[in-house]
C-alpha cells in the first residue's frame, strides 16, 4: 500500500465487502478519496474528515482484533509519511492516541494488542527508520517507537529494541538520545552521540546491559547515517567529533560481522 495506483483498485474491493466490515470501510474509503478537480490526487478534504473522525472514536475502537483492523492500520500507517504536514500530523495523533489505548489495555491483560504493537507497528517503524524518508517523517515514526517502548515493561513478551530504554529519556525529552538523533540542531545530534558515546562507556565497565546487534544495526545505525547525510555542511562535526565515542560502543555490541565494526567506526562507508 505505498503508492496511489495500486491503492485505488484495492479500496474498489475493499467496498464490496462494506455489509460486513461496516464501521472500517467507510473510513478506508475517504482516506482513498479521490479529487474530482484535479486527475491523479487525493481529496484532502475528505481525508482530513476521515483522521477526525479516526481521532474522534480513536482507533482503537474499531476492531483491532478483526481482520479489517489490518488495512486500516496499514493506512494510517501509510500517511505517516504523506507529504502533507496536515496527513501526518493527523496520522500522528492517531497512532499516538492508539498506543496509549493498546498500553491501558495491555495493562489490563489484553494480549491481542499487544501482538498488534509488535508485530505489525514496530515493524513499520523499523522500516521507516531504515528508508530514505525525510528527517521529519522519521521524527514522528520515533516518537511513536519512544511510546512503545516507555510501554515495553509492561508486556507479556520481549520487545525487539526494548534494550534501547537505555538511551530513551522519560521525564525530558531534551535529553532523549533517540530523539536528539533527529533533532534540527547539531549541537543536539552531538550530544545525542555523546550519550550514546556514555552508554557503550557503562557497557564496557558492566553496569549496563549489551545493546542487541538488531537494536544497533535497524534502528541507531540507519539514523545515525542520515543525520550525516542530510547535513553534509556540520557532517565533519558531527562525525568526526564522536569518532572515539563510536569505537567504544562497537567494541561493546555483539557484532556478528566486522564489516559493521568497521562501517560503524568510520573506517568504512
Amino acid at each position: 500500500l505505498e503508492a496511489m495506483a495500486p491503492r485505488l483498485p484495492s479500496m474498489s474491493q475493499v467496498g464490496s465487502v462494506g455489509a460486513r466490515d461496516g464501521q472500517v470501510v467507510p473510513v478506508l474509503l475517504d482516506l482513498h478519496a479521490t479529487s474530482g478537480s484535479s486527475i491523479g490526487a487525493y481529496d484532502f478534504a475528505k481525508r482530513g474528515e476521515a483522521f477526525e473522525l479516526l481521532i474522534q472514536r480513536r482507533l482503537a475502537s474499531f476492531g483491532p482484533t478483526e481482520s479489517s483492523f489490518a488495512p486500516l492500520l496499514a493506512c494510517v500507517l501509510h500517511d505517516l509519511c504523506d507529504g502533507d504536514m496536515m496527513i501526518r500530523t493527523s496520522s500522528l495523533r492517531a497512532l499516538t492516541d492508539f498506543v496509549s489505548d493498546a498500553h491501558a489495555s495491555i495493562r489490563s491483560g489484553d494480549e491481542a494488542l499487544e501482538r498488534v504493537l509488535t508485530d505489525s507497528l514496530l515493524p513499520a517503524l523499523r522500516y521507516i527508520f531504515r528508508a530514505p524518508f525525510p528527517e521529519a517523517t522519521r521524527r514522528a515514526a520515533m516518537q511513536l517507537f519512544r511510546q512503545v517502548l516507555l510501554a515495553s515493561p509492561d508486556f507479556r513478551s520481549p520487545v525487539l529494541g526494548a534494550d534501547l530504554l537505555a538511551l530513551v529519556d522519560a521525564a525530558n525529552e531534551d535529553a532523549d538520545a533517540l530523539l536528539g538523533l533527529l533533532q534540527l540542531q547539531t549541537r543536539r545530534k552531538v550530544k545525542a552521540l555523546r550519550s550514546i558515546g556514555q552508554l557503550a562507556q557503562r557497557i564496557r565497565a558492566g553496569t549496563s546491559a549489551r545493546l542487541a546487534a538488531t537494536s544497533i544495526r535497524t534502528v541507531l545505525l540507519p539514523l545515525i547515517f542520515a543525520c550525516i547525510r542530510e547535513n553534509p555542511k556540520n557532517s565533519g562535526t558531527v562525525w568526526r567529533g564522536n569518532r572515539a565515542q563510536r569505537a567504544r560502543c562497537a567494541r561493546s555490541a555483539r557484532w556478528r560481522s566486522a564489516r559493521w565494526r568497521r562501517c560503524w567506526t568510520g573506517r568504512t562507508i
